[in-house]
């Protein structure tokens, strides 16, 4: 039993402290995205899907989006891009930064990473060309006489 009014009153200010400590913390956010160009490519994530306006993605973690886009020009050639969106780890979110960043700082941090498809023309060889590019890098030649 406590021997004093000021013995009862800590242990609730100490509570609502804890509580205001954690409703008061920072955050992280992490934004990926990749937009779709003009005139539009087809644009296929890694997971398989095909997006027609774009992928975005956010979490508190890191995040990392890859894509293939192609598209046929105007000439009938095909144009291709690989492209990567991937949000930095930034020096306040790393040990001990974070401490302080994330239970001291009451505001949320954005890093974002926004990336836009830019497409280039495949280059077109001749068969020739093919097979002595293939040679050079030690594959085989064709096979002359099989089915």
């Amino acid at each position: 039993m406590p021997t004093s009014v000021a013995a009862c009153g800590t242990k609730p200010a100490l509570a609502s402290l804890l509580v205001a400590a954690g409703l008061l913390t920072g955050c992280i956010e992490h934004r990926a995205a990749i937009d779709q160009s003009e005139p539009a490519a087809t644009l296929v994530d890694v997971s398989g899907e095909y997006p027609t306006t774009g992928i975005e993605r956010s979490s508190h973690l890191p995040q990392e989006i890859r894509a293939t886009a192609w598209r046929r020009n105007d000439a009938g050639s095909i144009e291709r891009a690989e492209i990567v969106a991937a949000t930095a780890l930034p020096w306040w979110q790393r040990f001990p930064a974070d401490l302080v960043s994330d239970l001291l700082i009451p505001k949320t941090f954005i890093v974002e990473k926004r990336v836009t498809v830019s497409v280039a023309p495949l280059p077109s060889y001749t068969d020739a060309q093919l097979e002595h590019m293939a040679r050079a890098h030690g594959y085989a030649g064709r096979a002359q006489n099989t089915p």
